[in-house]
């Protein structure tokens, strides 16, 4: 909370700049963000991508193959 919105929500000019991901497979990455979640490809390169929505870079994707995939569920706090 802030004295400027005691909700706390962040102001509409203020956003966080594009997320990192590295990815085993860029070709398969690349299918889902266009074609499941509807991001556009920006530029593509031999050492990755990177993924939009109008007017803003969500996230840059690095092929890195052979990278062990996210863990699909986190530890129990301590």
């Amino acid at each position: 909370m802030t004295r400027s919105d005691p909700a706390g929500r962040m102001g509409a000019r203020l956003a966080p700049d594009a997320v990192e991901a590295t990815v085993a497979d860029l070709g398969r990455s690349l299918d889902y963000s266009t074609r499941s979640l509807g991001l556009r490809m920006l530029d593509h390169d031999a050492d990755g991508a990177a993924v939009r929505v109008p007017g803003r870079v969500l996230a840059r994707l690095r092929e890195r193959p052979g990278v062990s995939p996210a863990p699909t569920s986190w530890p129990e706090p301590r």
